[in-house]
């Protein structure tokens, strides 16, 4: 163990008042005898009791400076386990439960004496819990930030994709109907945001009567997985003609769906064109 007065400014400033000083060395002597003998039940708990333990206090010639960072490296350790906020309280209650009447016989001809020890084991349960709680509450709060950030940089890939007019983007529902749509899908088709707003804008009636029964697939799967395998279809121009397009489309919850577009009449006519070369040669 390291020098007492050296070591103890530290643990007061952390963990413990001037007045706990004598207490928490008569606490030491107990809980450090108490270690190789604590009734465990099986080795999972030996394991969470024994990092606990170890990280208590100034062992193996870790200094009172070191009890906070000692504990956290134990977290850290078991944390990769499983080993969760749960797990440590039960296993700070199992150590007060162990320790406690230990203490009583050491100390029960002597109630003051005895009182400051059971109340450095009370807080020192008590520090511990809030110590790993932190870190814990620390570690969501930096993967929430991380999972934030992933937000934000696939919400402006996805915006940029939207602006990009390479694709349309529709949201939809199951009936047939488009709430939502980029200019990409209504410069393609000719329509405008006026006819989008006035429920004039349609996937069904957009579909012409021989493509149905893909979009019927296409709602089953949606129904069944939350997304569609991605397939070829026509809709209607406003002028009457034809587009080829490629379509996929996700749910986004029981009664939306995101559709993705594709315009895909140039590939058309490159494919007719090599055709017709090849039957010509």
């Amino acid at each position: 163990m390291t020098d007492a007065h050296e070591s103890w400014e530290s643990a007061q400033s952390a963990w413990f008042s001037a007045g706990d000083e004598a207490a928490l060395s008569d606490f030491w002597r107990v809980h450090e005898a108490s270690l190789q003998s604590l009734s465990l039940l099986d080795e999972a708990g030996r394991q969470l009791i024994g990092r606990l333990a170890g990280a208590w206090g100034p062992r193996s010639g870790v200094g009172w400076s070191q009890l906070v960072p000692s504990l956290l490296a134990s977290h850290e350790l078991l944390a990769a386990q499983g080993v969760d906020l749960s797990a440590w309280t039960q296993a700070c209650l199992r150590l007060q439960a162990e320790l406690t009447p230990r203490l009583i016989d050491a100390h029960a001809a002597e109630p003051a004496r005895l009182e400051g020890c059971l109340r450095v084991l009370q807080r020192y349960a008590a520090r511990t819990l809030e110590t790993v709680a932190s870190a814990i509450c620390g570690a969501q709060d930096h993967l929430l930030e991380l999972q934030r950030g992933q937000l934000e940089q696939a919400t402006a890939r996805f915006t940029r994709l939207a602006e990009s007019g390479i694709l349309g983007i529709l949201i939809c529902d199951f009936q047939g109907n488009i709430t939502e749509a980029n200019d990409s899908f209504l410069n393609t088709f000719r329509y405008s945001r006026e006819d989008l707003a006035a429920g004039a804008v349609g996937w069904a009636t957009m579909t012409p009567p021989e493509w149905k029964h893909l979009d019927d697939v296409a709602i089953e799967q949606l129904r069944a997985t939350g997304k569609s395998h991605p397939w070829e279809k026509e809709y209607f121009h406003q002028d009457g003609s034809r587009v080829p397009v490629h379509v996929g489309v996700a749910t986004l919850n029981d009664t939306q769906t995101i559709a993705f577009v594709l315009d895909i009449s140039e590939r058309k006519r490159l494919a007719d064109t090599e055709r017709l070369q090849s039957e010509v040669l």
